[in-house]
């Protein structure tokens, strides 16, 4: 939910839309308070600043983690949204959410501040895509200071163990919103029936899948995301 993971699309659709990127609170260099960080909060944090900005309506763009919580700010908020792009969303429940909450609990204590450092970071990054090639391609140094910036890990710890997206599958046919789901075939963290689920639920959405791409389409493959999400915009 960092606003750097969309340095390729905002850009790209600024030529025709008006566009408020912005990290979530807790990520990027956004406040860190202490908080809960569970879906509720995120939601209210985006009402919030769509009331800041007096935006009655908008078209959403989130990846993964953040794509549920703007699920679930639909389900809150059904008459501020348009339409979502969904690159690899979270909402379905799996057990990968078990993995994240002992990753949570491993990095509970500031010491791993300590171990932040390029290898660390390329590794985290290589395990979400699948040409491992590009990644010496990423500039890593702003996402070594996303890490360091006071109060991230905490933050994050709270988001994982508190990231509970069973409210999202219960309700995801009351969701009318039109929606664009992007999926890479070598997705190692969400797997397909995950988003043929989301897919089968949601009232009005389509399902694009990108081949020999990993969990971030948007990122990896940002030249073939943004031409269908245009598409998908102006449709």
């Amino acid at each position: 939910m960092n606003l750097y993971d969309f340095r390729y699309n905002i850009d790209f659709f600024f030529r025709q839309f008006k566009v408020y990127a912005f990290d979530m609170v807790g990520c990027g260099f956004t406040d860190k308070p202490k908080a809960s960080y569970s879906p509720e909060y995120f939601v209210r944090f985006i009402n919030e600043v769509m009331n800041f900005y007096n935006i009655e309506k908008a078209s959403f763009l989130a990846s993964s983690w953040g794509g549920g919580h703007v699920l679930y700010f639909a389900l809150k908020y059904p008459d501020q949204v348009k339409k979502f792009i969904l690159s690899s969303p979270c909402g379905i429940p799996h057990k990968m959410i078990n993995i994240f909450a002992l990753l949570g609990i491993l990095l509970i204590s500031n010491i791993i501040m300590l171990f932040i450092s390029k290898a660390v970071t390329k590794f985290i990054i290589s395990s979400m895509i699948y040409h491992k090639e590009l990644v010496d391609k990423i500039l890593l140094i702003p996402y070594i200071f996303l890490y360091l910036t006071k109060g991230c890990i905490s933050s994050t710890v709270k988001s994982y163990m508190n990231a509970n997206f069973t409210f999202v599958r219960k309700n995801l046919e009351m969701i009318a919103a039109p929606v664009l789901l992007v999926w890479g075939t070598r997705d190692s963290v969400h797997e397909k029936w995950m988003m043929d689920e989301m897919k089968n639920r949601l009232k009005n959405s389509n399902l694009y899948t990108i081949e020999n791409v990993g969990h971030l389409p948007h990122e990896e493959a940002f030249d073939e995301f943004n031409k269908h999400a245009l598409e998908f915009l102006n449709g």
